[in-house]
């Protein structure tokens, strides 16, 4: 079975909604290649710039397969399927940059 190949994100700090919601399938910001190869991701009105690394030990994504019933147990042990492997990460570890100074109100 072929997995797929993902890469690692890694901000530092931490990254919260406008309004308080949970994160879960939200869109965080826009994430570009520079005509160099830095990565660049846009986050409102700030600007981060990383740098694309290979990762000392890959990392396996994991996907856990359920029974029909629900039920762990010894003649029902969690079974888990690998469905990808993280070989490299971006990291953006400088602190972001804001693209907006000031607003404009009419």
């Amino acid at each position: 079975m072929e997995t797929e190949d993902w890469v690692l994100i890694e901000l530092q700090g931490d990254v919260d909604t406008s309004n308080g919601e949970h994160m879960k399938s939200q869109n965080i910001g826009d994430f570009h290649f520079a005509k160099d190869g830095t990565p660049i991701l846009i986050i409102g009105y700030h600007i981060l710039y990383g740098k694309d690394t290979p990762m000392s030990k890959p990392i396996a994504v994991l996907k856990k397969k359920s029974n029909s019933e629900g039920c762990l147990n010894e003649e029902h042990p969690a079974e888990y399927t690998v469905i990808a492997i993280a070989k490299r990460k971006i990291i953006f570890k400088t602190r972001p940059k804001r693209i907006v100074n000031h607003f404009i109100t009419q």
